[in-house]
């Protein structure tokens, strides 16, 4: 039993992407709806999985097959987390940085294209008083999804730009789950726009 109110008592959930998801799709079912807020503690969560309405579980060997359309009442960010990460959890961020850069902004792919290695290295910590590029590079990753899902925010429209990257990419993540060649989401996320631009390229599209 849980003592809580569950109309003014948000859950909080702390963690990564698939933490954020489950807590919000409990949440979600809980008594028909118990309010909840998001900490993200991880780089892709932070500008993925904080930003918008909906949360998915994994189900049958499938990317996200359950899941509900119900925004937190909030999102607090703090990177510091990001110091907490190897190295290549932080790169797998960058590959939904990377989508929303090649699909909405020149100034966020001018950004990622000079400083990306750099960030990867040092989670996104600026070097002195004067670096802003990490603080840029995630205002910008975070904006550019806004724009792109308020308007769409229950989905009602199919052809979405933030879909850019996940055409093969969640097949390529759940086939490769629980094998040596296993991918991380952003991780699986490039593989998709890379080979889904040179296949555009091929076709002539």
């Amino acid at each position: 039993k849980f003592n809580i109110d569950r109309r003014t008592e948000p859950v909080i959930a702390i963690g990564g992407g698939v933490c954020l998801d489950v807590v919000g799709l409990a949440a979600s079912l809980f008594r028909r709806k118990t309010p909840y807020i998001r900490v993200p503690t991880t780089s892709l969560a932070y500008v993925d999985a904080s930003v918008g309405a909906k949360n998915g579980c994994n189900f049958l060997g499938s990317k996200n097959r359950l899941g509900t359309y119900v925004p937190p009442v909030a999102a607090l960010l703090d990177c510091s987390f990001f110091k907490t990460q190897h190295q290549r959890e932080v790169t797998n961020s960058l590959g939904e940085m990377c989508k929303m850069a090649i699909m909405k902004s020149e100034e966020l792919f001018a950004l990622l294209e000079q400083h990306a290695p750099r960030l990867a290295e040092t989670r996104f910590a600026a070097e002195d008083a004067s670096d802003d590029a990490g603080a840029r590079v995630l205002r910008l990753s975070i904006q550019t999804m806004l724009e792109e899902l308020a308007p769409n925010l229950w989905e009602a429209d199919l052809d979405r730009l933030v879909d850019f990257g996940h055409g093969v990419g969640q097949n390529l993540e759940m086939m490769a789950l629980g094998t040596e060649h296993e991918l991380m989401h952003g991780e699986a996320v490039a593989t998709d726009m890379a080979f889904m631009t040179v296949l555009s390229q091929i076709l002539g599209n």
